[in-house]
């Protein structure tokens, strides 16, 4: 079988809600409320909606309810306290506070990126609805979870809000890019909301009143400000667009590169790569280009710019390291040219368990402990196969050599994995040891089939919000697994099989029960094994239970011995949906698990009733361990 483990998907946590108090930043006419978390004004509202149309002082907001001619003024900070919840969409809260475009986005924010006082906006896998207020953030520091930071919102800073940079292999955060602009002095302006009744204020740019109540950007060093208007013109509009666009924060010698998409310095480059020098400036980036070694200086977001994209390095082709293209689950790595993560590798080797499109891959390591590394993110490459590009050897450090294994030829199974080598299949051999290699388990193989994806497919295809009487708690929107374990027993294996023949000798007429899971299940079995699943007389099947109870089973297997007398008399009980099993699940740090099993079905007794009677429950029973006309 598979044991899987998985989170719990709530309807919230999959990012249908998350709510945006008013704060003083989004007081702004035109923005749509409704009661927030601190309302103590009874019926006020009518227990509807309404909109902002101005304030009174800093901190409250003058609100119109959609059924009432009348307006009053709510908190929005003032003592502490938020009366008001935005019911605006993100991109209605952009047209307000923007004029229509979103704060600039540059590359994804990463573990290694992520340093307090970092500036940051929403990135790709954003799912937190209005949290971030539709603005920018500062990232204060590190969460007490691994792979996420917190995060204190511009527009939202009633806490510091957790956000992923690598947990889940998930990415919230992306660098707040081409978004300062200074006074003359070289200040920094910052936004600043000017409330009514305050006095007047001139744009030092355009020379025209700002009026009350309006948005403004402001150095308090030297009282220099700039209406809306002008602040828009001032900034650069152009942002980094896609991975390999060199940034600032990508930004370092020995990168190389080529021209991008702002070029505008003719054949400066011959129409070649280059390297990344020292001596670069703030939003400049110095390259010594391979066909002339003439030097020059190209944007990285100056002017909001960006003249360069970077390229595979050279080592890259070096044998021996692990590449975006040559990355696969199953093979066996050490630290390579790049690694800079002290020693979390424990100086010895791992196992690749998982890849993402974005140049990582995750190892765990022999010691214990799994990590994300570069395999051509920001191009460094952190790991190396352990054979460094050589032979591949057998535990007495014999050469493997391929092996074609012939049509008819005798059983042979890997010495890795387990899992059976199907006659005809080609597989790395050392015939002094006769130690056998699958082409999954040998470093130059073929692509492993990725178990943790098709399970993922299964959970997805047969979970059902729906409750059942033994279903305690909400029912789960969705379950997300986070680790999947495979579970391979020679005598397991030959006892089912024989099992299987008799079933199959039986003569009786199979009753092919066609669970939810018979696709998934097809493709699981025909991985591991050169029988395919009989889709009449087996099915692949979930078996939920409690910790404890998954170690004895994997330690002795199942024991009808320690069965409970169910709905339908006593057995072991599988499911064809995830969300049933999970039924009988316990959480332990967050986790719950669940067995994954191939199941012997043959000809089935069925009971169609909900509720079975007691002597219902006895016959069902009874028609299995008695009379033998059933499996």
């Amino acid at each position: 079988p598979y044991v899987a483990a998985w989170k719990l998907i709530t309807r919230d946590s999959m990012g249908t809600t998350g709510s945006c108090v008013v704060t003083p930043a989004l007081v702004r006419e035109g923005i749509r409320v409704k009661r927030g978390p601190d309302w103590k004004w009874n019926d006020q509202d009518g227990r509807g909606e309404g909109v902002i149309v101005g304030a009174d002082t800093t901190g409250w907001a003058r609100v119109k309810w959609d059924g009432s001619a009348d307006t009053n003024v709510y908190r929005a900070g003032q003592e502490g306290s938020h009366d008001l919840e935005v019911v605006s969409s993100y991109q209605q809260l952009v047209d307000t506070l923007y004029g229509g475009q979103a704060p600039a986005a540059g590359p994804k924010i990463t573990a290694n990126d992520a340093t307090a006082g970092t500036r940051v906006v929403r990135g790709p896998d954003w799912k937190w609805g209005l949290q971030d207020g539709a603005g920018r953030g500062t990232i204060k520091g590190p969460s007490h979870k691994s792979g996420w930071v917190k995060v204190m919102w511009d527009n939202h800073p009633c806490k510091n809000f957790d956000c992923r940079v690598g947990e889940e292999a998930c990415y919230d955060l992306a660098l707040s890019v081409a978004e300062a602009v200074s006074c003359p002095a070289d200040h920094e302006l910052v936004p600043f909301a000017k409330p009514p009744g305050a006095g007047s204020h001139t744009c030092d740019q355009c020379s025209k009143t700002i009026p009350n109540g309006n948005r403004m950007h402001r150095c308090t060093a030297c009282d220099y400000d700039l209406c809306p208007a002008c602040y828009k013109r001032a900034a650069p509009q152009k942002v980094a667009v896609g991975g390999d666009v060199l940034t600032p924060a990508l930004l370092k010698a020995g990168i190389r590169v080529k021209r991008g998409p702002d070029w505008k310095w003719e054949n400066q480059d011959g129409g070649g790569e280059g390297v990344v020098v020292e001596g670069a400036s703030s939003g400049w980036a110095r390259v010594k280009w391979d066909h002339s070694g003439g030097e020059n200086s190209y944007r990285v977001g100056q002017e909001g710019a960006y003249d360069l994209r970077i390229v595979s390095p050279r080592k890259a082709v070096i044998g021996g390291v692990v590449t975006s293209a040559s990355v696969r689950e199953g093979v066996r790595v050490k630290r390579g040219p790049d690694w800079k993560w002290d020693n979390q590798d424990g100086g010895g080797e791992g196992v690749i368990t998982g890849t993402n499109p974005n140049g990582w891959a995750s190892v765990k390591w022999d010691r214990g402990g799994s990590y994300n590394y570069r395999v051509g993110q920001d191009g460094d490459y952190d790991l190396v196969l352990v054979s460094g590009g050589q032979a591949v050897s057998c535990p007495q450090g014999h050469e493997l050599v391929p092996f074609a294994k012939r049509p008819g030829e005798g059983g042979n199974r890997c010495d890795k994995c387990r899992s059976r080598i199907p006659n005809g299949d080609r597989m790395h051999r050392c015939h002094a040891c006769d130690f056998d290699l699958c082409s999954e388990c040998h470093p130059g193989g073929a692509q492993k089939v990725c178990h943790m994806s098709l399970l993922q497919q299964a959970f997805d295809e047969t979970k059902k919000v729906k409750s059942t009487m033994d279903r305690s708690g909400a029912v789960p929107a969705g379950f997300k697994i986070i680790r999947v374990d495979a579970v391979s027993d020679r005598a397991w294996s030959d006892r089912y099989m024989r099992q299987l023949r008799n079933v199959l000798g039986s003569g009786r007429e199979m009753s092919n029960l066609s669970p939810k899971t018979s696709r998934i299940g097809a493709k699981l079995v025909s991985s591991v094994s050169q029988d395919p699943l009989k889709a009449d007389a087996e099915a692949v099947l979930f078996h939920g239970t409690s910790p404890s109870a998954v170690k004895g089973i994997l330690s002795s297997g199942f024991d009808r011995d320690r069965c409970k007398f169910g709905l339908a008399g006593k057995g072991f009980y599988f499911a064809e949906s995830i969300s049933k099993s999970d039924e009988y699940t316990q959480p332990v740090d967050g986790l719950r698990c669940v067995l994954v099993c191939q199941v012997v079905t043959g000809r089935a007794k069925v009971c169609a009733d909900v509720f079975p009677s007691v002597q219902q429950r006895q016959d069902l029973e009874d028609s299995v361990r008695k009379a033998g006309a059933y499996d």
